[in-house]
């Protein structure tokens, strides 16, 4: 404010100066009244604040380099989670009826002349050559015709037929081989199955009951053997 005052301080005393030489140099006839000095205030015009330049707006880029629009994706579509299989509950099977087995259809009886050939085989076999170990020491031969006849006859009778087997009709024959010692005493048997457990067992259980046997007549031999079948039928 004192920088301001002392500014004006020169511009005031030019002034007054001024005003004191017009009224030297006026007329002093005149009977006018001299008007009263005005004073003129003074305007003081401040200095507007000083505004910082604006930086210069960029320019546009030229139309060749203007830059592309960038194409933005599409948005994803939501995957859908996938359907868990339905596991269809197990369907209880109802058992099957009880079906009853038909009865069996008879087996043909063997005929006669098969028969007939079983115990022509089964006597050619007893006059066969007999089976010699070591040398000239004979062991087992087959038994003389008359006699596996005896033998055959004790087995036929102690045949018996099962009743199961009977009342489903099951008829067939079955082959065996019996080797006793020299006192009739039944060493060992084999058959041959006829595929029929019932009377495959009724064969076994004769060759058992038809011992003791009587005593073979006496060749030389430790044991004899007799060939035969047993025929289970219905006629």
């Amino acid at each position: 404010m004192n920088d301001e005052r002392r500014s004006l301080l020169p511009a005031f005393a030019i002034s007054l100066i001024c005003h004191a030489l017009l009224l030297w140099f006026m007329p002093h006839g005149q009977g006018r009244p001299v008007p009263p000095e005005q004073r003129t205030p003074l305007a003081v015009r401040l200095a507007p604040p000083t505004v910082p330049a604006s930086a210069p707006s960029p320019s546009p880029p030229p139309a060749g380099l203007m830059p592309q629009p960038v194409a933005k994706p599409p948005p994803a579509s939501p995957r859908r989670a996938p359907l868990a299989k339905s596991t269809p509950a197990p369907v209880a099977i109802a058992p099957a009826p009880a079906v009853e087995e038909p009865p069996q259809p008879p087996l043909p009886s063997p005929p006669r002349h098969q028969m007939k050939a079983a115990s022509g085989r089964s006597a050619s076999g007893s006059r066969g050559a007999s089976r010699q170990s070591g040398g000239s020491s004979r062991i087992s031969v087959y038994a003389p015709p008359d006699y596996a006849e005896k033998v055959k006859t004790r087995v036929n009778a102690a045949i018996v037929y099962p009743a199961d087997a009977k009342r489903f009709l099951q008829q067939c024959w079955v082959e065996y081989t019996l080797t006793v010692d020299r006192n009739g005493n039944m060493l060992n048997y084999r058959i041959e199955n006829c595929g029929d457990d019932r009377l495959d067992a009724a064969a076994q259980a004769a060759l058992i009951k038809g011992g003791p046997y009587p005593p073979p007549p006496d060749s030389g031999a430790a044991s004899y053997e007799i060939h035969g079948a047993l025929v289970f039928t219905l006629q």
